[in-house]
C-alpha cells in the first residue's frame, strides 16, 4: 500500500475531508491531493505531523513511503528486506501459506513470552 492509499485510508476513517485534513495539518488541501495521488514525498516534519493528526506512528506512513517495508528493518536487516520486497512476486495460494506461517511463529513467540512471565499471586490456584 502506497503512501497515498495510507493516507486516504486513514482520513477516510475519520470521516474527513482533504480540506479537514489540511486544516489539520496546516498545508493547502492541493498539497493533501498530491500527497494522495503519490505526486510528491512529504518533508520529514510534515510526516511527523500528519502521523501525529491521523493518529498513528510516523513509522507506519514511513514504511508506506518506502513500499510496506519498515524503515528499522531496513537499516538492520538487508537480507529481509530485499526478500520482503521480493514477496509481491509470489502467486496468492504461496502468499496465503506465508501468512499462515508468520501468524504461526508469531503465535509460537507469543506463547513463549508469556510462558516466561512469573505467576502473580492472583494467577495462582
Amino acid at each position: 500500500m502506497s503512501l497515498g492509499s495510507t493516507i486516504v485510508r486513514l482520513r477516510t476513517e475519520k470521516g474527513w475531508t482533504q480540506s479537514d485534513l489540511a486544516k489539520q495539518v496546516e498545508m493547502n488541501y492541493q498539497h493533501i491531493y498530491r500527497l494522495e495521488k503519490d505526486r510528491f514525498r512529504p518533508r520529514p516534519k510534515t510526516m511527523v505531523k500528519l502521523a501525529e493528526v491521523l493518529g498513528v506512528s510516523s513509522d507506519i506512513l514511513m514504511a508506506a513511503m518506502e513500499d510496506g517495508i519498515p524503515t528499522g528493518l531496513m537499516r538492520n536487516d538487508p537480507e529481509l528486506t530485499d526478500l520482503m520486497a521480493q514477496i509481491t512476486t509470489l502467486d496468492e495460494e504461496k502468499i496465503s501459506a506465508l501468512k499462515t506461517f508468520l501468524n504461526a511463529l508469531l503465535t509460537c513467540q507469543q506463547v513463549q513470552s508469556l510462558a516466561k512471565r512469573p505467576l502473580t499471586r492472583t494467577q495462582a490456584p
